[in-house]
């Protein structure tokens, strides 16, 4: 565990180096810089922890997971939970750990909209996208906060349950993260700034011209903001996965982690969208 300050905020920040066994020390030196991007209320990176991040360090990245302001081990400020002020903090994170590079962002669900907007505003320091079913707009999230996430909350208990390491363990991890969104939700503006915060312009999504490849569920709530993604996005590849809500990392991992690693793989070289699901270097 490592704690950074960046923008005044103390982060909870973990690194893994591309493993060495994945390639050779001259392509280490050029590994792709890949950073994860959690959702928001329940949700901190240990979602990605050894679901995709692993994986990616041994397929050759060089990978950072971080806990988004008030989420996690990051400190909680009672303040400023707009996407602007979240990809202010992503900026100033990359600027204390020394990242210089342009990034390949993994983004889930409000994560994706991060990046997303990371994409827009900074699109020099974005190399590619990886979205998880990324939402264009925050309304579905702050329409009716507490219902909304008590609905996720109690899927992602289910779909939990079936894991090995449920039991006494996760129960009492489960009651921290409750009381965490607790604290998050009475302590701080989230609510308030997300209920403020506009949709992507059509514009503002078109202007995205780095590669983007994006994964829902078929039965996701939010099936139609995959489909706005591919209609603006200059360069965008979608997988809808059959039979899968939005909790794709839990419902349909070896697909997610199947997706991740072909985007890793084309990253590393030029390569162009000729169609969904067709990507060529």
């Amino acid at each position: 565990m490592a704690k950074v300050t960046a923008g005044g905020i103390r982060f909870h920040v973990q690194r893994l180096p591309a493993h060495r066994s994945s390639a050779s020390a001259d392509h280490l030196a050029d590994s792709p810089t890949v950073v994860f991007v959690h959702g928001l209320g329940f949700d901190n990176m240990s979602s990605f922890y050894f679901t995709l991040a692993n994986p990616a360090a041994r397929a050759g990245a060089n990978v950072i997971l971080y806990d988004l302001r008030g989420h996690g081990d990051t400190e909680r400020p009672t303040t400023d939970y707009s996407v602007d002020a979240l990809v202010r903090d992503l900026t100033a994170l990359l600027d204390a750990l020394g990242v210089t590079e342009p990034v390949h962002l993994v983004g889930n669900s409000f994560g994706g909209t991060i990046a997303l907007a990371m994409a827009i505003t900074h699109p020099a320091r974005v190399a590619s996208l990886l979205l998880i079913e990324a939402l264009t707009e925050a309304g579905i999230v702050a329409e009716d906060w507490e219902e909304t996430m008590a609905r996720a909350f109690a899927q992602g208990v289910q779909l939990r349950k079936s894991l090995a390491n449920w039991g006494t363990i996760y129960g009492r991890k489960l009651r921290r993260i409750q009381a965490a969104f607790e604290a998050l939700t009475n302590d701080t503006t989230l609510v308030a700034d997300l209920q403020a915060l506009p949709g992507f312009r059509s514009a503002d999504l078109r202007s995205v011209t780095c590669p983007v490849v994006t994964i829902y569920g078929g039965d996701s709530e939010i099936i139609h903001h995959a489909h706005r993604l591919r209609e603006l996005l200059p360069n965008c590849d979608l997988t809808i996965v059959p039979n899968c809500g939005h909790f794709l990392i839990l419902e349909a991992p070896s697909a997610v982690r199947e997706l991740l690693l072909r985007w890793l793989s084309l990253n590393a070289q030029p390569y162009v969208v000729l169609a969904d699901h067709a990507l060529v270097r």
